[in-house]
């Protein structure tokens, strides 16, 4: 059953990157993508730095900067070559929401890029933090 689950989920990323412009292969525009870089059996993958603050609404976001050192990265080029992610997260430091995220994927050779951003929101009824915009 989980098997069946994980082939359908990589039909729907794969019809959906049919749609991607550019030359580059890629499952990157999915608006959680870069949460998966938090995980804490991620976070030695990836080089860190703590930057400054942005308000979000009536929350202060501290700036935490990253970038992908390890290698194979989680994102690959659809198998033909690593794909690092950098990019940033504002995270209400008091309480762990994520508040923005923006993250970049250089490829290479066709030097393209891709970068996705997504801003979180307080959704009561479920209440967390959901993605309310992706660019």
């Amino acid at each position: 059953m989980a098997r069946a689950a994980s082939q359908r989920a990589r039909l729907i990323l794969n019809e959906s990157a049919r749609y991607n412009i550019g030359p580059a292969v890629r499952n990157t525009n999915f608006p959680t993508l870069s949460l998966l870089f938090l995980h804490p059996r991620n976070q030695s993958r990836f080089a860190w730095r703590r930057g400054g603050t942005r308000r979000f609404g009536t929350v202060e976001g501290l700036e935490v900067g990253f970038e992908e050192v390890a290698r194979p990265t989680l994102i690959d080029q659809d198998g033909q070559g690593d794909l690092p992610a950098k990019g940033r997260f504002w995270i209400d430091p008091a309480r762990g929401t994520v508040l923005r995220s923006e993250t970049e994927f250089r490829f290479e050779p066709a030097r393209a890029r891709a970068y996705v951003a997504t801003q979180y929101r307080a959704e009561p009824k479920l209440a967390m933090w959901v993605p309310s915009e992706m660019r």
